[in-house]
């Protein structure tokens, strides 16, 4: 099952802190996740696994946002479950 906790495990092994940004994007698009391209003004990338699970009518994806210092080098991401539905 895919979940924030597992997708969390999953970049902090094969993105850690100080990747370049051109590495994570191209992760990304690899793995075919959707995602925002670099928002320059934020220093940041964000991405979202859609609907990665299901109960009834409310489904579950996956978001990160991924934070970039002045060198393009990631310096941090915050991965979360995001739920929606009635």
């Amino acid at each position: 099952m895919t979940n924030a906790e597992s997708v969390r495990t999953a970049l902090a092994r094969d993105l850690p802190n100080g990747t370049p940004l051109a590495t994570v994007l191209d992760y990304l698009d690899k793995a075919k996740v959707e995602h925002s391209g670099f928002v320059p003004k934020e220093a940041l990338v964000g991405a979202i696994w859609r609907d990665v699970a299901r109960n009834g009518p409310v489904t579950q994806s996956v978001k990160a946002d991924f934070h970039f210092d002045a060198d393009g080098k990631l310096v941090a991401m915050m991965v979360k479950d995001q739920f929606t539905g009635p």
